[in-house]
């Protein structure tokens, strides 16, 4: 099911236009409004920018670059044009900002996600986590624009519990260790998982592949999809799978992915060759991120996916399920 068809199925070509406007755009901004890219930039690099490989120009971002930066350095406007602030700590404390735009941008990168895997007007979504992370309010708004109905859980496994079994929960949207919580607290209350009404479950992950995978679909008999939840990216939607197992696919009208080699900076362009993913986002306002190296293992796959949409696909080792 496709939340954006005329998006996701756009052809390559303007897709690449499309990519190249906001890349140009996305630079400036950066450049002229923030101080850590101005110093970044400082040699002229972003104004070289005339077409999508000129990108190979720019330094990299690293997560040392951000740990060891203030995010007001990061801030492309005063505090009053930020509308919500969150900070979570995976690898270190990680201070996000948003503009109304990049909250909006988000929940349309999670509409068309959760559209992909299933969700609908008739589905009863639940939430489980702590709702102070900005991207599990995201979760919550775009099940809502897909017209679901929610059910917020919050950590509290008992309850949680309950209220999947009361309200005939079908799809379940948590980080991996919060759903293994969830199994383990059903067992304790002797119900077996499998019985539980959840059909589907999205797994929130700060890393590309879910090694729990295979083990939460066989306790809970469900289908499982994962979404990249890196803290430093801000965002859960980034990439999405579609159904068809074979990936996930790239929001590339939001953000522009290379692969570089582990051994040094080289961009890779030879599709099915392992790289080190590289994500610049081409439509944030408050805190750009231009050429961010997330230190996952991925390989590009170019040909066309048989679910129509034309967005390029990323997999990991663990990733393909033939």
């Amino acid at each position: 099911m496709f939340a954006n068809e005329k998006i996701e199925c756009m052809s390559r070509d303007d897709l690449r236009d499309l990519q190249l406007v906001r890349l140009k755009k996305a630079v400036s901004w950066a450049s002229e409004k923030s101080a850590f890219y101005r110093t970044k930039f400082a040699n002229g690099c972003a104004s070289q920018i005339e077409k999508l490989e000129d990108i190979e120009k720019l330094p990299f971002t690293s997560l040392p670059d951000i740990l060891a930066t203030s995010p007001f350095d990061f801030l492309t406007l005063p505090l009053s044009g930020v509308l919500r602030i969150s900070c979570r700590n995976h690898t270190g404390a990680v201070v996000k900002m948003y503009t109304n735009g990049d909250i909006a941008r988000n929940v349309d990168m999670l509409t068309r996600a959760l559209a992909a895997t299933g969700v609908h007007r008739a589905s009863v979504v639940g939430i489980l986590g702590d709702m102070s992370d900005g991207r599990l309010l995201d979760l919550q708004m775009a099940a809502e624009v897909i017209g679901a109905t929610t059910v917020l859980l919050g950590e509290d496994m008992q309850s949680a519990v309950e209220l999947v079994r009361l309200t005939g929960m079908d799809t379940l949207l948590a980080s991996q260790p919060l759903v293994m919580q969830l199994i383990v607290h059903a067992q304790m209350k002797n119900i077996e998982p499998s019985t539980l009404p959840i059909k589907t479950v999205v797994c929130l992950n700060e890393a590309i592949s879910n090694p729990m995978r295979r083990h939460i679909s066989d306790r809970l008999q469900t289908e499982v999809h994962d979404l990249f939840a890196s803290t430093e990216l801000g965002t859960a939607g980034l990439f999405y799978p579609c159904g068809k197992g074979q990936g996930h696919h790239v929001q590339e009208d939001y953000c522009y992915t290379e692969l570089i080699e582990f051994s040094g900076a080289k961009v890779i362009h030879e599709p099915g060759r392992m790289g080190e993913l590289v994500v610049t986002m081409l439509a944030a306002e408050a805190m750009p991120l231009i050429r961010y190296r997330t230190g996952q293992a991925v390989m590009r796959l170019d040909e066309p996916c048989g679910c129509g949409r034309a967005f390029v696909r990323l997999a990991t080792p663990f990733g393909l399920t033939r």
